[in-house]
């Protein structure tokens, strides 16, 4: 028997002499080579979780902070804690004309981004919420 020295791996030249212990050897080396890959696999299939879970948490905060905005913002307008139906028509006209200016404000800055997409194709824009 001599060592021999393969890429850092040791090994000992044993002159085997049954053809089934040479398979049986075959086939320990083989799954060898296949548990590495397997792990290395698991591996990658563990990050992606990782950032899977990352990314839920982020948006998970995002959401509260869209809750807690939205409570402050009924908190600050009377016109949004009421019902639609308890509403008086003067009531009513006022939350009209919020609705409009809010509108408004939404289409400019929709122009405003479609022409910065325009002007920059190449980078890309972070779009918030689901696309129509």
């Amino acid at each position: 028997m001599d060592k021999k020295n393969a890429g850092g791996q040791n090994f000992r030249r044993v002159q085997i002499r049954n053809a089934r212990k040479i398979g049986l050897i075959f086939f320990r080396r083989r799954s060898c080579v296949s548990n590495q890959a397997r792990e290395r696999s698991l591996d990658k299939l563990d990050n992606e979780l990782i950032a899977s879970k990352n990314a839920l948490e982020v948006e998970k905060k995002r959401a509260e902070e869209l809750r807690k905005a939205g409570e402050a913002e009924k908190s600050k307008n009377p016109l949004l804690r009421v019902p639609m139906k308890e509403l008086s028509l003067e009531q009513l006209v006022e939350l009209r004309d919020k609705m409009v200016k809010l509108r408004e404000k939404v289409c400019e800055r929709v122009v405003e981004l479609k022409e910065q997409e325009a002007a920059n194709p190449s980078s890309s824009v972070r779009r918030e919420g689901p696309s129509s």
